[in-house]
């Protein structure tokens, strides 16, 4: 198969795009750049469609290094902000598949979650820019379920549990204080609340409403 390179130019006669083409249609790498004459985006094809790699830049910064199957993010997906990794994502056929993570700027891990088919399924965590476990939660077909436990900055006192049935508060939503005695439960039916009782750290009901 021969292949033709084709090459575009800004007004400014820097190069806007350099292309390779099999039989007329996109085929290997295809780079494209600004009138500065930076990269901005490096991509692979087959027969005209994504197949492969591809990367974005921002200002000479890697901004996505993202990887395509038949036209359609498969795989690793890597997210950067001014040259720092800030999410890991997972494709399959399009779609959130598997772990994604979240970063701070030094690295930390922020959030990790995970997907099944495009929607949040199984557990969900949150911490601290010092690696300390906030928020861990539970997602089933996209919507929040089960119990969600935040914790107060030690990780280790339960700050609140919240209970969910298909995305809305059900049940009781417990507050403690950093004791571990109980502060408020409040009642929600269908995300709605409609009672609550209120402690203070000696036990004592302070308030009552609707209950």
């Amino acid at each position: 198969m021969e292949e033709k390179v084709l090459i575009d130019y800004h007004k400014n006669g820097r190069i806007s795009q350099r292309c390779s083409f099999v039989k007329d249609q996109l085929h290997g790498k295809a780079t494209f750049y600004n009138e500065m004459g930076q990269l901005i985006q490096e991509l692979q094809f087959e027969n005209n469609v994504l197949n492969g790699s591809g990367l974005i830049y921002e200002e000479n910064n890697l901004s996505q290094a993202l990887s395509f199957k038949e036209g359609v993010l498969d795989g690793e997906a890597c997210f950067y902000e001014e040259g720092i990794l800030t999410s890991k994502i997972n494709y399959k056929n399009g779609k959130q598949e598997g772990f994604s993570i979240f970063y701070y700027e030094d690295g930390q891990i922020k959030m990790v979650s995970h997907y099944t088919n495009g929607k949040l399924n199984g557990e969900m965590t949150f911490y601290s820019e010092q690696g300390v476990l906030m928020r861990r939660s539970f997602y089933e077909e996209g919507l929040l379920e089960k119990v969600s436990y935040d914790y107060y900055p030690d990780g280790k006192m339960v700050r609140q549990l919240t209970t969910f049935l298909k995305g809305k508060q059900e049940g009781e939503t417990i507050s403690y204080f950093t004791d571990g005695q109980i502060a408020r439960i409040c009642y929600f039916k269908s995300g709605k609340q409609f009672a609550e009782i209120e402690y203070d750290q000696h036990g004592n009901e302070r308030h009552r409403e609707g209950i």
